[in-house]
Protein backbone atom coordinates (compact mmCIF):
# COMPACT_ATOMS: atom_id res chain seq x y z
CA UNK A 1 0.00 0.00 0.00
CA UNK A 2 1.33 3.05 -1.06
CA UNK A 3 -0.11 5.26 2.39
CA UNK A 4 -2.32 4.97 4.91
CA UNK A 5 -5.42 6.41 3.12
CA UNK A 6 -8.57 3.95 2.26
CA UNK A 7 -7.82 1.49 -0.28
CA UNK A 8 -10.33 2.04 -2.64
CA UNK A 9 -8.39 4.76 -4.51
CA UNK A 10 -5.34 2.92 -4.69
CA UNK A 11 -7.25 -0.18 -6.32
CA UNK A 12 -8.64 2.04 -8.97
CA UNK A 13 -5.54 3.27 -10.07
CA UNK A 14 -3.99 -0.32 -10.07
CA UNK A 15 -6.79 -1.21 -11.70
CA UNK A 16 -6.32 2.03 -14.33
CA UNK A 17 -2.88 1.57 -14.76
CA UNK A 18 -3.37 -2.18 -16.39
CA UNK A 19 -5.75 -1.22 -19.02
CA UNK A 20 -3.82 1.93 -19.56
CA UNK A 21 -0.86 1.25 -19.49
CA UNK A 22 2.17 3.08 -17.82
CA UNK A 23 2.75 3.57 -14.12
CA UNK A 24 0.83 5.07 -10.89
CA UNK A 25 2.56 8.50 -10.03
CA UNK A 26 4.08 9.31 -7.17
CA UNK A 27 2.04 10.02 -3.72
CA UNK A 28 2.87 14.20 -3.42
CA UNK A 29 2.06 14.56 -7.38
CA UNK A 30 -1.71 16.11 -6.80
CA UNK A 31 -2.50 16.73 -10.16
CA UNK A 32 -2.83 13.00 -11.39
CA UNK A 33 -2.86 9.26 -10.67
CA UNK A 34 -1.10 7.59 -14.05
CA UNK A 35 1.41 8.10 -16.85
CA UNK A 36 0.41 5.74 -19.31
CA UNK A 37 2.85 5.25 -22.01
CA UNK A 38 1.48 7.88 -24.63
CA UNK A 39 2.72 10.25 -21.33
CA UNK A 40 -0.88 11.78 -21.26
CA UNK A 41 -1.90 12.57 -17.42
CA UNK A 42 -4.52 10.41 -16.22
CA UNK A 43 -6.43 11.45 -12.90
CA UNK A 44 -8.40 8.41 -11.88
CA UNK A 45 -11.45 9.36 -9.72
CA UNK A 46 -13.17 5.94 -7.89
CA UNK A 47 -16.42 5.61 -5.27
CA UNK A 48 -18.22 2.57 -3.74
CA UNK A 49 -22.20 2.58 -4.73
CA UNK A 50 -24.68 0.09 -3.88
CA UNK A 51 -28.45 0.16 -4.59
CA UNK A 52 -30.83 2.80 -4.25
CA UNK A 53 -28.17 5.07 -3.03
CA UNK A 54 -29.15 8.91 -3.72
CA UNK A 55 -26.49 10.70 -5.45
CA UNK A 56 -24.67 7.58 -6.94
CA UNK A 57 -23.78 9.22 -10.25
CA UNK A 58 -21.83 11.66 -8.02
CA UNK A 59 -18.03 11.83 -7.65
CA UNK A 60 -15.34 13.80 -5.70
CA UNK A 61 -14.63 16.78 -7.01
CA UNK A 62 -11.33 17.04 -8.70
CA UNK A 63 -8.87 18.95 -6.52
CA UNK A 64 -6.97 20.30 -9.91
CA UNK A 65 -7.40 20.17 -13.55
CA UNK A 66 -3.34 19.74 -14.39
CA UNK A 67 -4.38 16.40 -16.22
CA UNK A 68 -5.35 15.29 -19.60
CA UNK A 69 -7.73 12.11 -19.09
CA UNK A 70 -10.13 11.89 -16.67
CA UNK A 71 -11.13 8.10 -15.32
CA UNK A 72 -14.21 7.50 -13.36
CA UNK A 73 -15.11 4.00 -11.84
CA UNK A 74 -17.38 2.72 -9.48
CA UNK A 75 -17.30 -0.18 -6.96
CA UNK A 76 -20.13 -2.18 -5.53
CA UNK A 77 -20.48 -0.70 -1.39
CA UNK A 78 -20.09 -4.69 -0.02
CA UNK A 79 -17.93 -6.51 -2.27
CA UNK A 80 -15.72 -3.67 -4.08
CA UNK A 81 -16.73 -5.66 -7.59
CA UNK A 82 -15.93 -3.11 -10.50
CA UNK A 83 -19.60 -2.26 -11.61
CA UNK A 84 -18.79 0.92 -14.08
CA UNK A 85 -15.63 2.53 -15.44
CA UNK A 86 -15.43 5.04 -17.77
CA UNK A 87 -11.87 7.09 -19.24
CA UNK A 88 -11.48 9.98 -21.72
CA UNK A 89 -9.89 9.36 -25.09
CA UNK A 90 -5.99 8.10 -24.41
CA UNK A 91 -6.66 5.64 -22.18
Amino acid sequence: MRNCNAPLGHYAEYLAAQVCGGEVAANSVKSYDLLPTNIRRVQVNAKTVGPGHRGERRFLVFRSFDFDVPVLITFDNLTYALRWARGGAGC
